[in-house]
This record gives C-alpha cells, structure tokens and sequence, in this order.
C-alpha cells in the first residue's frame, strides 16, 4: 500500500518564522509551499523550494486569497474573474523559483478559507478548475471531497484526494473550523494512531496532511513517518500513488 505525506509549508513572512520547515520536509514526500498572498513571501518560497530539492520532496503550490493579515482563513467575495487571475499569479511566482531549482511543480492546493469554499462553492471551484487548466492541466488538485473534486474531474484533470489525520471532522464529514477549540490535534501519539487507521481503513486516500504551524509538528511528523512504515505502508509522492 502506497500514500502521500504532505504539509503546508513555506508560510513564514519576513521575520515572522511560523515553523521549522526543514525538521517537517525531512519527514513528507510532498510539500504545499505557499505562494505569498496568505503567507510567504519571496525568500521564503525560494528557501523551501531548494529545501524539498534537497530531501527530494514533491512540490505543490498553496494558492489562498491575498490575506496575509487574516492568514488566509477569512472568506473573500470576489468574481471568477478575479480569483482565476490570483491563483494563475500566484502559481506563476512559485513557478519560476521551481524553474530557478530544475524543480517539477506538482500540484495545487487551496488554503484555508478558499479551500473550504471550494467544497461547497461552485464559483470558487470553477475559478480553481480554469486556472489550473490554464496553466497546467498536468497539475493535481488536492483536495478533499465536494464540489472542486466533482469540477475538476468534470474538466478532465487529475484529482488527488487528502485527509487529515491532525484535524477534528465535523458530523458532516467537513473540518471543524479552526477557529473552533480541539479543531487541531496536536498529540503526536494520537495523531500517528489516526493515520495508520485513516491509510488501513474503507475509504480512499491519496494523500494525509500534517500541519506545521504548531510546536509538536516536527515530532509529529517523524512519529507518523515510523508508525506509517512499521504498517508496511510505502511513503511517495501523491504521483505515484
């Protein structure tokens, strides 16, 4: 058996160090490096790109909306018109410094509030599914089930499906919002006993996200790496699975 381990890295700003990318990028097999709206900025994107070169990780570009106050987490109202030329900016500019280090892009991935929009909302898919045909239709969009899988698969492109071993579900099957308390599990035990079960279960995945933006995540990532292992599952990147 086969999965992906991604993380959403890349999303310090400046002096404003959220994680330690390199300890996480020692341990994933793809990484979703953001594109400076919602996070990052031009050193950083070059730094975790030649840091996934390094630990030969995949790369994937982490398109959000252009929040870097609210982190990305808040919704935006915008047309079709208006995010399609956000995303398409936005994979252009993590593009070049992927070009810079003889890096293949990926995948896309949305963030945050345009990421959960894009399950229930048929816009913000649309706008996701025209600017990836655009620019690459090669890319996979990782995601979770709803609208954008159901879009993007429509339009012939490939669709990689995530869970969230570190992340409260609501009944609904959708994330609990993380601006609700216990939306992020952070125990590492707890965290690796939901990803062995999460790979081993019924359902499908291509791929489990760990999140780096808390101060267990490294320890995090190693222990899901080993219980992952020590279940004879095979880490690779989403490509290959």
């Amino acid at each position: 058996m086969r999965i992906d381990l991604n993380s959403d890295l890349g999303e310090s700003f400046g002096r404003y160090v959220l994680a330690d990318d390199e300890a996480i990028m020692s341990q994933i097999t793809s990484a979703n490096i953001a594109c400076g709206f919602h996070a990052g900025d031009p050193l950083v994107m070059g730094k975790t790109v030649r840091l996934a070169n390094r630990y030969g990780v995949a790369v994937g570009a982490h398109v959000g909306f252009p929040d870097l106050v609210g982190f990305g987490r808040r919704e935006i109202k915008a047309s079709e018109t208006e995010m399609v030329h956000d995303i398409l900016y936005q994979l252009g500019a993590l593009k070049a410094f992927c070009d810079v280090q003889g890096v293949s892009l990926q995948h896309v991935k949305a963030h945050g509030a345009l990421y959960n929009m894009s399950l229930v909302d048929e816009s913000v898919a649309k706008a996701i599914v025209e600017a990836v045909s655009l620019f690459d239709a090669n890319l996979h969009i990782l995601t979770m089930s709803g609208v954008l899988e159901r879009l993007a698969r429509m339009k012939g492109l490939s669709v990689k499906l995530e869970a969230f071993p570190d992340r409260t579900y609501t009944l609904d099957g959708r994330l609990l919002d993380r601006s609700v308390e216990g939306s992020l599990i952070t125990e590492p035990d707890l965290v690796a006993r939901r990803a062995v079960d999460l790979v081993l279960g019924d359902r499908h995945f291509d791929s489990l996200c760990l999140h780096g933006d808390h101060p267990q995540a490294a320890s995090t990532a190693v222990l899901v790496r080993k219980r992952l292992v020590e279940a004879k599952v095979e880490l690779v990147a989403m490509g290959r699975v």
